[in-house]
């Protein structure tokens, strides 16, 4: 008997960016639909979550993303519940990266885990 897989989905097309310490999704569109109806529309268009274009997520449910596995593979089973998504705004990357950089080269942790 085969299982079924209940996928989630966060209305977003993004696309792998390397960064020193490690890497990222960067988001490349978000996908609005009906925005009036959550049935139609992705998640994270709607009113109060401020991700936008050009902002990278490193992480999904506090698991650290990889250029391996994609953002719909880490939300295969999520569906119907909420995700933690963890990103950096577009203005900040510069910074993320400094840090991530400083963190490899002294012996810290290679990114955020």
């Amino acid at each position: 008997e085969e299982e079924e897989c209940s996928q989630g989905h966060l209305g977003l097309r993004t696309s792998w960016m390397e960064l020193e310490g490690g890497g990222a999704y960067e988001v490349e569109e978000l996908l609005r639909g009906d925005v009036w109806d959550v049935q139609c529309s992705g998640p994270l268009a709607r009113a109060g979550v401020s991700i936008k274009k050009g902002d990278v997520i490193l992480a999904l449910n506090r698991v650290r993303v990889c250029k391996e596995v994609s953002l719909d593979q880490m939300l295969a089973n999520t569906f119907p519940r909420e995700v933690f998504l963890t990103y950096v705004p577009a203005e900040d990357i510069k910074d993320l990266t400094a840090l991530q950089g400083m963190l490899k080269r002294t012996g810290g942790v290679d990114g955020f885990r």
